[in-house]
């Protein structure tokens, strides 16, 4: 039954995902576009968080996890967490993907892989955003491969310092 239900998520994730904008996870084979930045976003299902990119210069973005109060009221974002926050990507033909592999990536217009969840999978996998602000892949069984609060060396959330961060973050 859960195997079903499960199955039936996917795909009507996957059949819709081109109709709406804003998602609450993404599918294998599918991409976030840099250009359609205001419009290509995740948003967690209590609202709380959206993930996308963030225009951190001109021309440079950023993969970033917000609190949704900002998002909606076009003010400066409070950012949560960055995926790639030494090298921002161009405006332009750059985007962040989930692989049929199981990697989650960032590559920049030229095809430069920027940032990446160094993940591999042979089965159905999903990246997911949770109520709490965490963006976490998994797979169709329920097992975890990667999640954003996890990867400590780059990770701030929710009162949740990290040591190696703390003196470029004040």
């Amino acid at each position: 039954m859960a195997f079903s239900l499960s199955l039936f998520l996917v795909i009507y994730l996957f059949y819709f995902q081109h109709s709406y904008s804003y998602l609450s996870s993404l599918i294998m084979g599918s991409s976030l576009l840099v250009e359609k930045y205001k419009e290509h976003i995740i948003v967690s299902q209590n609202g709380m968080f959206y993930a996308g990119f963030y225009a951190i210069g001109e021309n440079a973005y950023s993969f970033v996890i917000c609190f949704n109060e900002s998002h909606h009221n076009n003010a400066a974002a409070t950012i949560v967490w960055m995926a790639n926050c030494d090298e921002p990507v161009n405006g332009r033909r750059s985007k962040l993907t989930l692989s049929h592999n199981g990697n989650l990536d960032l590559v920049d217009a030229s095809e430069f892989n920027i940032w990446s969840s160094k993940t591999v999978s042979n089965g159905i996998i999903e990246l997911c955003f949770r109520n709490d602000g965490n963006l976490v892949l998994y797979e169709l069984e329920g097992n975890i491969l990667w999640q954003s609060w996890i990867v400590f060396i780059d990770s701030w959330a929710l009162g949740k310092i990290n040591p190696f961060l703390w003196y470029t973050m004040i």
